[in-house]
């Protein structure tokens, strides 16, 4: 079965990828032509765009470090910053980016955080986040007349948002029952005697449990600042796509572009492609403009450049860097090298 979806994984990946140069060359015009509407940008444009880009990444910090601060722990910035980097690196690995989750788990418990508690930052910080994504997606959305989803992906949207909906029922049933978790958990672990990674595992999921019901019913003014910098971390790619647009010549109104590249946000994390390669483009481009322009196409693959793909190959490298002298099973289990 690991086999198989090992196989998956590797077809979907080798797709995208064979893909990508098509889908880049046919909606931009290819390199030259890329290349030169990027010479329209302007040197104070470029200067807001990457101001605009740090801030966009040391709020994916600030979530980081408001949801560890409800657990007393200081997180480096240096470490959110390998773990933004990271966390791209292997969401763009695999269709469901499920992959996230483990690497973001193994990097904190190298940061002495508790399993537990590394499982529930990462699952509430990736909850929220989309959360926050989707509302201001489909609010902006209702509320302008300028810009219009395919008929076809409107009438299946709340399909799309399943697994959206999952996730929140599932953080609202494990905040609701943390004591009978633990419970069950507490009755499994007196029938466990060997293996002992079954108990580490069963301990793992009860810690978590526990966890994650602490952040969702917390009162800790860092928990408002994780919500609050979710909505900022939106806004922020948003802005940046307004600047790009206008640095390009194109006059795409602030609160377009925020519905546009909130929506474009939106395909990003929902889509069921390896880093939504290729989806996220096109239809981020479809929104700005119906007719697949050119000059747009190269504004949004600006923005993804800025906003995603740039951290990819230092997010590689970190992660075998991490890697090296300890296995992940070692790390999630607590075990000594």
């Amino acid at each position: 079965m690991a086999d198989r979806k090992i196989l998956f994984w590797g077809i979907c990946l080798v797709a995208t990828l064979a893909a990508a140069p098509f889908f880049f060359a046919h909606f931009t015009g290819g390199f030259s032509a890329y290349a030169q509407a990027l010479s329209r940008i302007s040197a104070a444009h470029w200067a807001v765009i990457l101001m605009s880009t740090v801030a966009f990444y040391l709020l994916d910090y600030l979530r980081f470090y408001s949801l560890l601060a409800i657990f007393d722990f200081k997180l480096p910035i240096t470490v959110a910053l390998k773990l933004t980097c990271v966390s791209y690196f292997v969401s763009s690995l695999t269709p469901s980016a499920e992959l996230h989750l483990p690497a973001m788990v193994f990097l904190l418990v190298r940061e002495g955080v508790a399993v537990g508690t590394a499982t529930a930052v990462t699952i509430t910080k990736s909850i929220y986040m989309t959360l926050w994504i989707c509302a201001i997606a489909l609010v902006s959305l209702e509320l302008r007349g300028d810009v219009h989803v395919p008929e076809h992906l409107a009438r299946h949207l709340p399909l799309y948002l399943l697994p959206m909906a999952s996730l929140v029922a599932f953080l609202g049933l494990v905040v609701l029952f943390p004591r009978q978790i633990h419970a069950w958990a507490e009755r499994r672990l007196t029938f466990v005697v060997k293996p002992v990674w079954q108990g580490k595992i069963i301990q793992g999921v009860d810690h978590a449990a526990q966890a994650l019901s602490k952040i969702a019913s917390s009162t800790h003014y860092m928990h408002l600042v994780c919500h609050a910098g979710s909505i900022a971390f939106v806004l922020m790619y948003g802005w940046i796509g307004y600047v790009i647009c206008h640095g390009l010549g194109l006059a795409v109104p602030l609160g377009k572009a925020i519905t546009v590249f909130s929506n474009g946000l939106m395909v990003a994390y929902l889509s069921p492609v390896p880093g939504s390669v290729g989806i996220t483009e096109v239809m981020t481009n479809y929104l700005l403009d119906p007719a697949l322009t050119n000059l747009g196409m190269a504004a949004v693959l600006t923005q993804r450049i800025l906003c995603w793909y740039i951290v990819i190959v230092p997010g590689s490298l970190l992660l075998v860097s991490s890697l090296r002298g300890m296995s992940l099973r070692k790390a999630l289990l607590g075990e000594k090298s």
